[in-house]
């Protein structure tokens, strides 16, 4: 293949050449980049203007649950997980660790969320806040995911017996493709260096590992790359 990168796995899905889904998906959707992805981080607590930015990526967050999301965000454990923690830290087996710690912030949100405030809209304001940590559950990257996230499941389980069991570990089988495709990922991000296009070689920079993941598993979900205000909403229970 002619980037010299080799297929990166996400889910059940082999993407043979990561690098031309990713230069695709930053050349086509810069503006996203601009007005969603770059916002990350901006902020100590989630705002209104983040709240607002995950329309960008047809969140269909109505004004009454942005009032939900930011009155949980007021009291949210904010500081018991590092702005830069990364998921490939977060080690499902390591109780009490990083993992437990994201797991309680996500559960801020997602547990006691009224109808309508779904896993996606939750999960897109949150990687917002900790861009290297969650992932982005839409529907499409829960159907690419669904296989692998009961697998990781069962084996958490196993593994961890104490841990409150769940029918699909959605964050510790993305967690096990970014773990496999650590030196495959830095390639994809040396390709996009060299571009001439100055959304790439800005998003090799800023786009962490789990957003560059992302962006594999939802450029081929379907027959072909979809439009970003396509379907980016997910509708299962046990996402974390």
């Amino acid at each position: 293949m002619g980037s010299g990168v080799p297929p990166i796995q996400v889910g059940d899905w082999s993407v043979a050449d990561p690098v031309a889904v990713v230069l695709h998906y930053c050349r086509r959707y810069a503006a996203t980049l601009h007005r969603y992805d770059w916002l990350a981080g901006s902020t100590g607590t989630l705002s209104g203007d983040l709240v607002g930015a995950t329309r960008r990526v047809n969140s269909r967050i109505s004004r009454r649950e942005q009032r939900w999301l930011l009155d949980r965000a007021a009291t949210a454990p904010w500081d018991s997980v590092d702005p830069a923690a990364l998921l490939r830290d977060a080690d499902p087996f390591a109780r009490g660790g990083l993992y437990d710690a994201a797991e309680q912030l996500y559960q801020h949100f997602a547990g006691d969320r009224p109808s309508g405030v779904n896993h996606a809209k939750i999960s897109k304001c949150l990687y917002l806040m900790r861009p290297g940590l969650v992932p982005i559950l839409d529907s499409r990257l829960v159907a690419r995911y669904r296989r692998a996230a009961r697998t990781a499941a069962r084996t958490l389980v196993v593994g961890c017996p104490d841990r409150p069991s769940v029918r699909r570990a959605y964050w510790a089988a993305v967690r096990n493709d970014l773990l496999r495709a650590t030196d495959s990922v830095a390639m994809v991000r040396d390709r996009m260096r060299g571009s001439s296009h100055r959304a790439v070689v800005e998003a090799a920079n800023r786009l962490s590992d789990v957003r560059v993941l992302d962006i594999l598993a939802w450029s081929t979900g379907g027959p072909g790359p979809a439009a970003v205000g396509d379907h980016r909403h997910a509708r299962r229970k046990d996402c974390r």
